[in-house]
């Protein structure tokens, strides 16, 4: 795991450059504290990171090249499968130098091109520069699990891991109004995009190939979300899926530096923790919980699976200060506009792991393949129409005239059950869109100040929910957009933040083409959401976690904006004021009065939005 940076000039003077680059590795210092190394010539600059996982000798350092100082690559991820590739390749006579997974990607792309991308089982992003014939490949995983920045200026192409380190370029800072809204509909940027306007995100299963002497960029893909459907009768699919997700803990669990898991408690991070500990002794685990909230702590579930599986385990309780002493630094590493405020206690555990551990296990991932979500549970619902769904649709209005808020049982039940009602009442991909997001259409056109040239297609994430109408084209749209344009955003950031490699076994490729494959029947119905997955390793887990309702990974983030964070709330309302060509001040104050009530529903996560964006904007314009 590690930062790549990196600018190739038109003019062949990328020398000038050289300060700017300096300052970007700094920038990420985090994501590689072990080395730092860097490639130049007259055409390039090529900057690494690193963190230490795989071969952590100065014989995997990078920038990384061919024997023949032809081929030069920067390199940040895991190829879980090197050592299969270098077996394979050593029978074809190639010799290696390093035990790295480093090396064993650049000879792969030697050899096969483009086509090596298909051989990989991991995660990563990555460049590999041709000083020969001045080109570069550039290609990133297949799920977006390593970010991957990039900008065509007038003079330049440059490439980055994070927006912090690309933005020392000379690049232009002007606001994407059509990222600004849906930044506020998602509360995060979903590739393509960037909140910069000449600033992309490489798409997942993407690959880009540039030509330094014709000034070319072109950009492939070479993976898609869908597949063909399996004929796979239940108990197959079961014994598949658990073999599938077995081998997927195994490939993770190779490392020359300490690695633990993640266990939150909840189904996925449980079966993680379990499968790694019939493959690995003395397995640490670690979970988080709230001394001052009792209604989000959920460690009591962690601690019966680790008791269960026979991990050693570790629990660490977070406080109100710890909160204020992590808040700013979590605010200066978010980078982009980003307000999943889980992202609090993800950070905090991170940090906590990484006294311990280099590398770490999580869950992350399987509500998006498996069907996870309560929206899930809806839009079976919706598709599947009983007494009780038309009583919600036709009556849920009077949840609207209850207490909402995500603070309590009651309250954010009477919010879960108005969000139906209003969703039931439009189109399937107009009710994902609201489901997806933290503001109704009408609230969002007043919020931010925007023309029709400023409205983002949704239809490039979500575009085949009208056409397909079921569970499963949602679930690929939340593959789409949501795990990698949040939850993968979200444990990337908090996770480098504390220099920590996360893997999600969830989102080996093999696991997630087959589940793609199956039957919606086999993930969902009116009983049990993930059904596949709990029916196959029920009984491995204690009964307790089966008879739960699902929270997430949340916090009580409305009573810490109205308490530890109530100044820098005001601070961020205050500032709305003088950006009025950007947002409608009255539209906000109404959300603020709204923070207030006991009708707050989401509008404490908007104005978690708010403070971030704010506290984004005044680093990059102020």
């Amino acid at each position: 795991m590690c930062g790549i940076l990196g600018i190739f000039d038109f003019k062949t003077d990328a020398q000038k450059h050289r300060g700017a680059l300096d300052r970007g590795l700094e920038k990420m210092h985090s994501r590689g504290p072990d080395y730092r190394g860097v490639f130049e010539d007259k055409h390039a600059l090529l900057g690494h990171n690193r963190l230490s996982i795989i071969d952590t000798s100065a014989d995997a350092h990078q920038p990384f090249f061919s024997s023949d100082k032809r081929y030069v690559l920067v390199f940040n991820g895991e190829i879980f499968n090197f050592k299969t590739l270098k077996s394979d390749l050593e029978k074809k006579g190639e010799q290696f130098l390093t035990k790295s997974d480093t090396e064993v990607l650049l000879r792969l792309y030697m050899i096969y091109r483009a086509d090596c991308l298909n051989m990989l089982n991991g995660f990563f992003s990555f460049c590999v520069y041709d000083t020969l014939q001045q080109t570069a490949f550039l290609g990133t995983d297949r799920y977006g699990i390593k970010p991957f920045y990039y900008t065509e200026q007038n003079d330049f192409f440059a490439f980055g891991s994070e927006l912090k380190g690309l933005m020392q370029f000379n690049i232009q800072r002007v606001i994407d109004r059509r990222a600004l809204k849906t930044y506020f509909h998602l509360h995060y940027v979903p590739a393509p995009y960037s909140m910069f306007d000449r600033v992309s995100k490489l798409l997942p299963g993407h690959f880009l190939l540039l030509d330094l002497k014709q000034q070319k960029i072109t950009q492939h893909q070479y993976y898609t979300l869908e597949v063909a459907p399996s004929e796979d009768d239940y108990p197959t699919a079961q014994k598949k899926v658990r073999d599938l997700l077995a081998s997927a803990v195994e490939k993770r669990l190779v490392s020359d530096v300490p690695l633990g898991c993640f266990l939150s408690g909840g189904i996925d991070s449980s079966i993680v923790a379990t499968l790694a500990t019939q493959q690995k002794s003395n397995l640490q685990t670690f979970s988080i919980g709230f001394k001052d909230h009792t209604f989000f702590d959920e460690t009591h579930y962690a601690q019966a699976v680790a008791d269960k599986i026979g991990s050693t385990h570790t629990v660490y309780k977070l406080s109100n200060q710890d909160l204020l002493d992590n808040i700013d630094s979590i605010f200066d590493y978010v980078d982009e506009p980003f307000a999943d405020s889980s992202m609090i206690a993800v950070y905090a555990l991170c940090k906590q792991v990484k006294q311990h551990c280099t590398v770490a296990l999580s869950g992350d991932g399987a509500d998006e393949v498996f069907s996870g979500y309560h929206k899930h549970g809806a839009f079976y619902r919706m598709l599947n129409t009983g007494v009780s769904e038309k009583v919600v649709s036709n009556l849920g209005f009077l949840a609207g005239l209850m207490p909402q808020s995500r603070g309590g049982v009651l309250s954010n039940k009477a919010r879960q059950v108005y969000k139906y009602y209003k969703g039931s009442k439009l189109g399937l991909k107009a009710s994902y869109w609201s489901w997806a997001g933290f503001e109704y259409v009408n609230d969002l056109q007043a919020l931010v100040k925007t023309t029709s040239t400023h409205n983002i297609n949704e239809n490039q994430w979500i575009g085949d929910i009208e056409k397909q109408k079921g569970i499963n084209a949602v679930l690929l749209a939340d593959q789409k957009m949501v795990l990698s344009g949040d939850m993968l955003v979200k444990v990337d950031r908090m996770s480098m933040a504390s220099s920590l490699e996360v893997r999600s076994p969830f989102l080996d490729y093999r696991l997630v083409d087959y589940v793609n494959s199956l039957p919606e029947g086999y993930k969902i119905n009116n009983q049990i959401k993930k059904r596949i997955l709990q029916e196959s390793f029920k009984k491995d887990l204690p009964d307790m976690l089966f008879n739960r309702s699902k929270k997430g990974f949340e916090i009580p983030l409305q009573y810490w904006l109205k308490n530890s964070l109530n100044n820098q709330v005001n601070w961020a309302f205050d500032r709305v004021s003088s950006q009025s060509e950007l947002f409608d001040e009255r539209t906000v104050l109404k959300l603020q009065k709204k923070l207030n009530s006991n009708h707050s529903g989401d509008a404490p996560a908007s104005i978690f939005a708010m403070l971030i964006f704010q506290k984004w904007y005044d680093t990059y314009f102020n």
